[in-house]
């Protein structure tokens, strides 16, 4: 583990802020699943959709998650990161939770500067992001 995740709190809700010089992922296409898969947090409340996914400290999936992404194309979900993967794999994604990274509509550009390597504080460019 050699990354952390680092925003402001405000109000209770971590906010992350676009800088310069990273360029945003590019979600995947050509999915070709079919379905909605509901993502569950860890305590969270699970919802109807044609698959249901427990986080896996709740039970243990036989199928990895990218192969049950890929069955799907959209992902329904609140907090779990679960639904990030979704979204890079270029599922349809339904947040939930207003405060959720992917409820925002520039999500994609908001995380290229979610995620720091401990080199990055190190040299004081997180520093430098968080100031702007």
């Amino acid at each position: 583990m050699n990354w952390l995740s680092a925003g402001w709190i405000k109000n209770g809700v971590k906010e992350f802020r676009v800088g310069n010089g990273r360029k945003a992922p590019e979600p995947k296409t050509g999915n070709t699943g079919k379905e909605s898969v509901f993502l569950a947090d860890y305590s969270g409340t699970i919802e109807q959709a044609d698959t249901i996914r427990l986080h896996p400290e709740r039970e243990s999936n036989s199928e990895q998650l990218l192969d049950c992404l890929r069955r799907h194309v959209r992902a329904i979900g609140y907090n779990t990161t679960a639904l990030i993967t979704a979204g890079l794999e270029g599922l349809d994604i339904e947040c939930r939770e207003q405060n959720n990274i992917m409820s925002q509509s520039n999500w994609l550009e908001l995380l290229a500067y979610a995620d720091w390597h401990y080199s990055e504080i190190q040299s004081g460019e997180l520093w430098d992001h968080l100031r702007q």
